[in-house]
C-alpha cells in the first residue's frame, strides 16, 4: 500500500491600515525552507476611501509539506504605545496557583521525610531489641 501525500491550495486575505503599516508574506515548508515565489501570489490593493489596503495571498499550485502560510502585518502607529499587561486577576490566580503548588510539594516532602524517619527509627528499635 503506497502512502499518498495530501496536496492542498491555500488562500489568505485581510484588510489593514493604509498608512504607517507594512504587510509581508510568511511561508515555511518542511525542512525549514520558504515556499518558492512562483508557488504563490501576493497582491496588495489600496482602498483610499476607507484608508485601508487589502492583502490577498494564495497558492498557485497544490502544495504539500506546508508548515506556515500567512500574512505578517505591523501597524507602526502603535509603536511606543502602552504595553499590554495581564489583568490583575490572571496575575493573582497564577501567584495563588504557584503558592498552593509550593505548599503541596513542601507538605509531601515533609510527610515523606517523617515516614522515612519513623521507618528508620522503627528499624533501629527492632535491631536494638534483637541484640
Amino acid at each position: 500500500m503506497a502512502c499518498e501525500r495530501v496536496k492542498l491550495t491555500y488562500h489568505v486575505s485581510g484588510n489593514f491600515r493604509l498608512d504607517s503599516s507594512t504587510q509581508l508574506p510568511t511561508t515555511l515548508v518542511q525542512g525549514y525552507d520558504v515556499l518558492s515565489p512562483d508557488s504563490f501570489q501576493f497582491t496588495r490593493e489600496e482602498i483610499p476611501e476607507k484608508r485601508e489596503v487589502r492583502i490577498d495571498m494564495k497558492t498557485t499550485a497544490q502544495i504539500s509539506k506546508l508548515l506556515t502560510f500567512g500574512v505578517y502585518g505591523r501597524d507602526l502607529l502603535k509603536d511606543g504605545g502602552p504595553v499590554t499587561e495581564l489583568c490583575g486577576s490572571v496575575r493573582s490566580d497564577a501567584a495563588s496557583a504557584s503558592l498552593v503548588l509550593s505548599i503541596a510539594v513542601f507538605l509531601y516532602v515533609r510527610s515523606h521525610c517523617w515516614v522515612l524517619l519513623l521507618t528508620l527509627c522503627k528499624d533501629v528499635t527492632v535491631r536494638q531489641r534483637e541484640i
